[in-house]
């Protein structure tokens, strides 16, 4: 028997792919996407790039109401979930209200690292659309920024902070920025690309506090104090793992899921920056921030689900 109801959880890529592939695949049930934000589900990626720069928003949506409308897709948003049944897999909602569901994808992603005490109204955190808003506004010509971590959040909020005439001076705890990420010999040629541009780049820097200093910060690290008018801070990401978690299912250092993205409970499924799937190529589980690994893995999803 088909399922009569499908509910995606999540406000970003996984979910808006799992909803046109359920609908391209010929799913003509009830399709329920809920999101915690209060905006309609929207790409990541141009957060610390395009839309920082400029606020256009043309391109951020995923699903946009026409199309929704078309293909007959629930969008809920400001709407926390907070835990699946195991009985009837239903979701539970933070307002009290719930809503039954034959099978359910966990898209929840991840939130940015905090850094411990770094924290006002001028210290930044980019992970969605309204810190992308409001990190916007401190990007103002000659205002000096500090980049705590040089990954790639690091790097691209760097160049924008530089076409928006900002001074920029970017901290990486290792030896060369993106290291991680690109491996060393990249890393380098990036670093030297960003101090070209007028970055600042300071490596073997690990920060050891933030504190309000007047109207702005001051930044401690193992090479001395810097000034700063506001702080961003990209040090990588904790997955949103609190509603598995609650639900009693499976997780280690994410959603643990197989390779058909199904979780330790049955019918509910999770895909994307939340998910650590196996991956039958190297035999292990792996948790992976990208959008095209979240795309990849909610078609699949979505696939599995209608089984």
């Amino acid at each position: 028997m088909s399922p009569q109801t499908l509910l995606l959880i999540g406000g970003g890529q996984a979910c808006a792919v799992a909803a046109r592939t359920l609908r391209r695949r010929g799913y003509d049930g009830r399709l329920v996407v809920v999101g915690e934000e209060p905006h309609r589900p929207y790409q990541r990626p141009p957060l610390s790039k395009e839309y920082l720069a400029s606020g256009d928003d043309s391109s951020l949506e995923l699903l946009p109401v026409d199309w929704t409308e078309a293909n007959d897709v629930e969008v809920r948003t400001g709407a926390r979930a907070m835990k699946v049944s195991a009985s009837d897999g239903s979701v539970l909602l933070e307002d009290g209200s719930s809503i039954p569901a034959d099978a359910v994808l966990l898209a929840t992603g991840a939130r940015a690292r905090r850094l411990p005490g770094a924290d006002g109204d001028g210290v930044h955190y980019l992970r969605s659309r309204d810190d992308a808003d409001a990190l916007r506004d401190a990007l103002v010509p000659d205002s000096r920024i500090v980049l705590v971590g040089g990954g790639f959040i690091g790097a691209e909020v760097a160049s924008c902070a530089r076409e928006r005439g900002a001074s920029v001076t970017m901290l990486e705890a290792g030896p060369v920025p993106l290291a991680q990420a690109v491996g060393e010999r990249l890393g380098t040629a990036c670093a030297r690309l960003a101090t070209a541009a007028g970055v600042d780049v300071r490596v073997d820097a690990a920060v050891t506090g933030v504190r309000r200093e007047g109207s702005g910060y001051l930044v401690s690290t193992s090479r001395g104090e810097l000034e700063a008018d506001a702080v961003v801070v990209g040090i990588g990401a904790i997955p949103n793992t609190e509603i598995a978690t609650d639900s009693g299912i499976e997780v280690d250092g994410g959603i643990v899921v197989d390779e058909f993205c199904r979780t330790s409970q049955e019918r509910v499924f999770a895909a994307g920056d939340v998910a650590r799937h196996f991956h039958p190529g190297v035999g292990a589980h792996l948790r992976v921030e990208h959008f095209d690994n979240a795309s990849r893995q909610a078609s699949a999803a979505a696939r599995n689900m209608l089984e």
